[in-house]
């Protein structure tokens, strides 16, 4: 028998001969496809859980602001009613009081106030937090304003036996800016002032055009803030004396997003043993010619 002779030039592997090269491109191309469908519903997946989880903390922030105005809403009505009741008394409407009572009746009065201010500080904290604070934005004189900064800090001016120097400011001089939410910003400002200045000590307030803008400076002269601390003081919560009185740590941190909240800001220099300096920045309306910085 003749010995069989085998093609030394056949490859060893077939398979490579039995695909088109056509048909290998195609499979690549699906193969391309299949991997990017996947990717797409992976990525579609991970939006959807995002949107869940906004919805879900809208709905919780939603739930809770709801829960904070019924409780201020339930606190604040009794308070109310105290107000009404301590007026009655102080106006004489029941019978004459002695200095003792009258003196008694004030402090009643006082402390209703002071529970009442607590409670819009919470409500405002609130509705910043979860974007409800609604702005009405308009020019507004800047004297108007320190007059009435100066007309609201008066009692705790004079408990405290400091005295406000309000240092002259041109008339012509206007903000762009919710003067409801102004007047709330100078009252924590300069409230945090009297907190921190010595009995018989005096806070300055003035203002001035600033670039685009108008700069309130509220000036103390009490103990100054350390440089370490002072990142921290806009963040809510945070108490420059633990200690304080009622002090909730909020008043400076809805201050400044007040302040954001219109265009502005809210800053702060200070020196340990010489005081601080707190600034409301606001916008100037338009067409106002802009002025240099201010120091």
């Amino acid at each position: 028998m003749g010995h069989s002779q085998f093609d030394t030039n056949t490859p060893a592997d077939f398979g490579q001969h039995l695909v088109p090269p056509k048909l290998a491109a195609d499979a690549a191309h699906s193969e391309t496809v299949r991997s990017l469908r996947d990717e797409l519903r992976a990525l579609s997946a991970e939006l959807d859980l995002e949107r869940r989880q906004r919805a879900a903390a809208e709905r919780t922030n939603r739930a809770r602001m709801d829960l904070v105005a019924r409780i201020s809403h339930d606190i604040r009505t009794p308070l109310h009613a105290i107000a009404g009741y301590t007026d009655l008394l102080l106006s004489g409407v029941r019978g004459p009081l002695n200095a003792e009572q009258a003196n008694d009746v004030e402090r009643i009065q006082q402390s209703e106030r002071h529970l009442v201010s607590l409670v819009g500080t919470i409500l405002d904290y609130a509705k910043l937090e979860v974007g409800e604070m609604r702005f009405v934005l308009e020019e507004v004189p800047v004297v108007q304003l320190l007059e009435a900064g100066e007309v609201m800090i008066a009692p705790q001016l004079a408990a405290r036996e400091l005295t406000l120097e309000v240092l002259p400011a041109s008339r012509q001089l206007r903000v762009l800016a919710d003067a409801d939410k102004v007047r709330r910003i100078l009252v924590n400002l300069l409230t945090n002032a009297v907190k921190f200045t010595p009995p018989g000590e005096r806070i300055l307030l003035s203002a001035a055009a600033d670039g685009a803008g108008i700069a309130i400076r509220v000036t103390d002269f009490g103990p100054g803030i350390p440089a370490e601390v002072l990142p921290a003081i806009f963040e809510p919560y945070v108490q420059l004396a633990p200690n304080a009185s009622g002090a909730t740590g909020l008043g400076l941190a809805i201050a400044r997003d007040l302040a954001l909240g219109m265009g502005g800001d809210v800053t702060v220099t200070s020196t340990v043993d010489m005081g601080s300096s707190f600034v409301l920045h606001l916008p100037s309306p338009p067409g106002t010619p802009r002025a240099p910085f201010a120091d």
